[in-house]
């Protein structure tokens, strides 16, 4: 299992980077350092990672 987290400077937000750091770091893990479970943790009231997240195919645990 791995754990990342990213941030996105707001003068760059709605500008695809949150997507293409996902994309990259989901990449990354998977296909270079074969891990089969990538966990996140986000605060509750992130409404804007939470959907790039879902985006990705994330889901809620526990």
């Amino acid at each position: 299992m791995v754990s990342f987290g990213i941030g996105v400077d707001p003068a760059f937000a709605g500008k695809g980077v949150g997507s293409a750091l996902m994309k990259f770091g989901l990449t990354y893990s998977f296909d270079w350092l074969a891990v089969r479970k990538i966990d996140l943790e986000v605060f509750h009231d992130n409404e804007i990672a939470i959907g790039l997240y879902k985006k990705f195919g994330f889901r809620e645990e526990g």
